[in-house]
C-alpha cells in the first residue's frame, strides 16, 4: 500500500482527537488571587506553546507522507499535571513526564515509532536532566528525537543521544548525519522535508528563549 494514499477515514480521524487542554481553574468565574501570571507561570506557558508548534510541524510532515500520527504524552493530554509533577523524581512521575509526544505508525508494515519533539533556538541541544535520558532508554528504547529550529529539523535516535549527551547543531560538526533523509526508518520525500523546513523558518525565526 502506498503511504501517499489517504488513510484518514472518518474512523481513523476520530482516533486523532485528544482531550483539549483543561483550564488551570475549575470555573472561568473563579476568583484569582493575582491579576496576571507570574513570570515563571508565563514562561512555562510560553515553552509549552513553542513545543506544540514544533510538534505540529513534525506531525503535519508525517501526515503529509501518509503516516498515521497519534498525540501522546502528558503535555498533550494533561499539561497542568505536568506542571504539578515538575521536579518530582518518583518512578511514577518520571514515566509520565518522559512519555513521547507522538506515536507514528507506518501503514505499509504497521511498524510503530515513538517520537519526541524538541524546539531548540541555540547551536547545541541537550536534555537538561540525565535521569530523563536514562529513563527514555528504559521505558521507550525506540524513541526518535526530532530537534526543530528556525532553519532545521534534525533527527536522532535515543541510543545515539544517550552516547552523545549533547548534540552540536553547528554546520562544522558533521551535522548532516542527523538529516531526516539519512535514516532508513522513515520514507519521506526530500523535497517535502525541505518544504517543512521552510515552514519552520517562517514560523520560528526570531523566537526568543524566554519572554
Amino acid at each position: 500500500m502506498d503511504k501517499t494514499d489517504n488513510y484518514q477515514s472518518e474512523e481513523d480521524a476520530s482516533l486523532l482527537i485528544v482531550a483539549e487542554p483543561e483550564s488551570d481553574y475549575k470555573k472561568v468565574g473563579t476568583q484569582k488571587i493575582n491579576d496576571r501570571l507570574t513570570k515563571n507561570e508565563l514562561n512555562f506557558k510560553y515553552q509549552l506553546i513553542k513545543g506544540r508548534i514544533a510538534e505540529n510541524i513534525v506531525q503535519e510532515l508525517f501526515l503529509s507522507e501518509g503516516y498515521q500520527v497519534y498525540k501522546f504524552g502528558i503535555e498533550n493530554n494533561y499539561p497542568f499535571l505536568l506542571q504539578q509533577i515538575k521536579g518530582n523524581d518518583t518512578k511514577q512521575s518520571i514515566s509520565l513526564r518522559i512519555a513521547p509526544d507522538l506515536v507514528i505508525l507506518d501503514p505499509t508494515n504497521n511498524e510503530i515509532f515513538y517520537v519526541e519533539v524538541k524546539f531548540c533556538s541555540s547551536s547545541k541541544y541537550k536534555l537538561n536532566r540525565k535521569i530523563d535520558l536514562e529513563n527514555y532508554m528504559h521505558c521507550y528504547p525506540n524513541t526518535f528525537f526530532f530537534i526543530v529550529g528556525c532553519e532545521y529539523i534534525y533527527l536522532i535516535h535515543i541510543e545515539e543521544f544517550v552516547k552523545a549527551k549533547e548534540i552540536d547543531l553547528t554546520e562544522d560538526s558533521n551535522i548532516e548525519r542527523y538529516e531526516i533523509s539519512k535514516t532508513a526508518s522513515f520514507s519521506l520525500r526530500p523535497m517535502v522535508i525541505e518544504q517543512f523546513k521552510t515552514i519552520a523558518t517562517n514560523i520560528l525565526q526570531g523566537v526568543p528563549k524566554k519572554i
